[in-house]
């Protein structure tokens, strides 16, 4: 797009009017002002949060005891010690 001297346009057009007798219309378009172009540094990636085990089932079914005792039978006391094992691998822990 050429850019024009806006008196100069001014006088042009009153000179062709006069001349020829039209009528004539101009609209000046006034371009919008640049905009400062800012830099934004990017976030980085937010670390995923840890795993944690909330809560932990664990059943001991058939945990056999000796008759009219509170002894262990050697199954029930294989069972409990596995329990054992697995418990102690998680901190904290509520065992109810």
């Amino acid at each position: 797009m050429k850019k024009i001297n806006f008196p100069e346009l001014t006088k042009t057009l009153a000179m062709l009017m006069v001349m020829t007798g039209l009528s004539v219309a101009c609209a000046v378009v006034k371009e919008p002002p640049m905009l400062p172009i800012v830099a934004v540094p990017l976030l980085p990636e937010p670390e995923p949060p840890p795993q944690t085990v909330s809560s932990l089932q664990l059943v001991l079914e058939t945990v056999l005891f000796e008759f009219d005792k509170a002894s262990l039978l050697p199954e029930g006391l294989l069972k409990v010690e596995e329990f054992s094992k697995i418990i102690q691998k998680h901190e904290p822990r509520t065992v109810v």
